[in-house]
């Protein structure tokens, strides 16, 4: 009897073990010769619990680790740097204990299955928008309400200091509404929130920054108040769904703010038509011109007589003897006699005959 009870006992404890959540063993990590950094986990996954000796998680610790499922963050812990757990794509929750005071750049990227996120520090400093980039399943994020750098709202994060919206979870459903009092929409705050539906931006607002809404595949129509006087670039890049904007005349667009979205593609079909169409006016206007031109020089090429060839008579001087110029001679009148040769009388010239002796002249002087 007392046999089967230990064979029973034996059976049962060995199911429990193998049941069991599978802890990391020290091998499992490769930590600096302190043990204070954990330079990268090369365990098998599931449920990971880092050494208590760790404060610092190196960049891409725990990279592309896609059969980690959950981890659990000593209070040793400080510093959780550039990419640690990027692309963990089977990791769901994760809490942040307080002693940590530094989320680096992307330490979260890509974790598409992370849902839940608690950050327990009041003095915890991190960007929520580069931390969680492409976090497209995560709805919840937990801050202290006396956190020094942001306010939570609605499930959405804000700044503390000024009304700027900083942040919403990339697994947002449906609509959204900006608060009344927000100044600016930072940027990536709804980037890659690919089952945002629709935004209502209010009067208040005047600035949408750098990819504010960028990959919001889902998004089909927004509406920019007058208010608004700047819309950075890649504001609305990738919104593949976005046809509908309106756009007050006095708001500066920078580059690339629509790229990728229907609307865009529109403008610049519109843009095209437009210059095609002016090439084509100036081209037929360059045309008609020119056919005007030719059509006035033909008409007063018409109107001038052919031009007629006068021949010449040809030279009787020899070349070889230089030319003279004839000389005239100059008659000059005779003077006639001036004493009548009959009589002796004295004549008065050019008379033919004496006027005394009434005799004929012969020109000849007495």
């Amino acid at each position: 009897m007392k046999q089967k009870i230990v064979s029973l006992a034996l059976s049962v404890l060995l199911c429990v073990g193998l049941t069991s959540p599978a802890f990391a063993a020290e091998s499992d990590f490769q930590l600096s010769d302190t043990g204070a950094v954990l330079k990268e986990y090369i365990g098998p996954g599931g449920d990971v619990t880092i050494p208590s000796t760790v404060t610092w998680i190196g960049g891409s610790a725990f990279g592309s680790c896609t059969n980690l499922t959950s981890v659990t963050i000593p209070s040793s812990v400080t510093v959780i740097d550039i990419a640690a757990f990027s692309g963990c794509t089977n990791l769901t929750s994760v809490t942040i204990p307080s002693s940590v005071t530094m989320i680096d750049i992307g330490a979260f990227s890509g974790c598409t299955g992370l849902t839940d996120v608690t950050i327990s520090g009041i003095d915890t400093h991190f960007d929520p928008a580069m931390v969680f980039t492409g976090c497209t399943s995560l709805t919840t994020i937990n801050i202290p309400k006396n956190h020094e750098q942001y306010l939570l709202h609605n499930g959405v994060l804000f700044a503390a200091a000024d009304p700027v919206l900083k942040y919403c979870p990339g697994g947002w459903q449906g609509e959204y509404t900006v608060p009344a009092d927000v100044l600016k929409i930072d940027d990536f705050a709804f980037a890659v929130c690919t089952n945002l539906t629709s935004v209502s931006i209010p009067g208040s607002v005047t600035e949408i920054g750098v990819n504010a809404f960028g990959d919001c595949t889902s998004l089909t129509s927004v509406n920019i108040p007058d208010s608004v006087t700047l819309i950075e670039r890649g504001a609305f890049d990738g919104c593949t769904g976005l046809t509908n904007v309106t756009i007050p005349k006095s708001c500066k667009v920078e580059k690339n703010a629509f790229r990728g979205t229907p609307y865009q593609a529109k403008k610049d079909m519109f843009r095209n038509i437009l210059i095609g169409t002016t090439i084509l006016v100036i081209f037929v206007i360059a045309a008609v011109v020119l056919v005007l031109k030719r059509k006035k020089t033909a008409v007063e090429t018409a109107d001038v007589p052919p031009m007629q060839k006068v021949q010449l008579p040809k030279s009787t001087i020899s070349p070889e003897c230089p030319q003279t110029v004839p000389t005239v001679k100059k008659t000059l009148p005779a003077s006639g006699p001036k004493f009548c040769p009959n009589c002796g009388k004295p004549l008065t010239p050019g008379v033919k005959f004496c006027p005394e002796c009434g005799k004929p002249l012969n020109g000849g002087e007495g």
